[in-house]
């Protein structure tokens, strides 16, 4: 599609139909005041936000689809960094305004994994007598979304 809008003046290619809503809204005559002043308050928290986020994320549960074939378990995670990455209008009234905001977070987990090949077996009871594990840090970068309203 883009290649084909690039061949016609009047087309314009957009990758996410969220930039096509937020361009109607922001282009519309009667809400172009609305619109600077929702911006403006949501400078104006913007460092709530981040902490807000920083906050859930803290308190959620974290899996890795990286380390699936290993037996391991998250036992850490330090959040590094959170910023907004994407913010999108999805309404404005006289009353409220809601945002759609992509948080982008950097964070460090830690993970306890299995290491079956080092621990000892016993070949009498075909049990593990114990099983011992090594500890691996990995950073990650991942995005959350949120929607806001106020």
């Amino acid at each position: 599609m883009e290649k084909y809008a690039d061949t016609l003046d009047n087309l314009i290619h957009l990758k996410r139909v969220d930039e096509l809503l937020d361009l109607v809204v922001r282009k519309e005559e009667e809400l172009k005041e609305p619109v600077k002043f929702a911006d403006s308050i949501l400078e104006q928290l913007e460092e709530g936000l981040i902490e807000n986020a920083k906050e859930k994320i803290g308190l959620s549960e974290f899996y890795s689809d990286d380390m699936n074939e290993f037996d391991d378990e998250i036992y850490q995670i330090d959040i590094e960094s959170v910023c907004i990455s994407h913010k999108n209008i999805i309404s404005v009234s006289d009353k409220n305004v809601e945002y759609e905001i992509d948080f982008e977070v950097v964070l460090k987990a830690y993970y306890s994994i299995a290491d079956y090949g080092r621990s000892p077996w016993d070949p009498e009871d075909r049990v593990y007598m114990f099983v011992l594990r090594n500890d691996i840090v990995k950073k990650h970068t991942e995005v959350f979304f949120s929607l806001c309203q106020y």
